[in-house]
């Protein structure tokens, strides 16, 4: 189930409105610089976070077909080009990934101490 806010469910449709044309227009944090505390500090809480399978669907059903900035738009032969080159150098990475982590278990099963001392 969603929570929502105090604020955001306490506010007409009308009041929504008027604060989101008001943001549009006139946003105090528009054009201004974010601290390095600041952004330190996000950084922090959002490394290592985990997304709920809601949320990864949500942002996935926000970008498909018509919604993808992308869409209907030819990609030109360089493109092509570059795309296959990074998604080639991806799939090594990902496999050389999958084989170090691989031998990191078999290794941690060979040099676990014996229990027969």
């Amino acid at each position: 189930m969603k929570k929502k806010s105090k604020i955001s469910s306490s506010w007409t449709e009308e009041r929504r409105g008027a604060m989101s044309k008001r943001m549009k227009e006139n946003n105090p944090m528009k054009n201004k610089e974010v601290s390095r505390p600041v952004v330190e500090k996000l950084i922090q809480f959002h490394t290592g976070r985990k997304r709920k399978p809601e949320e990864i669907e949500k942002c996935r059903q926000a970008k498909l077909g018509s919604k993808n900035p992308a869409y209907g738009k030819p990609q030109s032969e360089e493109a092509k080009r570059k795309n296959a080159e990074s998604n080639k150098i991806r799939a090594l990475e990902r496999a050389e990934r999958k084989r170090r982590e691989r031998e990191e278990a078999l290794n941690g099963i060979v040099n676990e101490p014996s229990q027969t001392d």
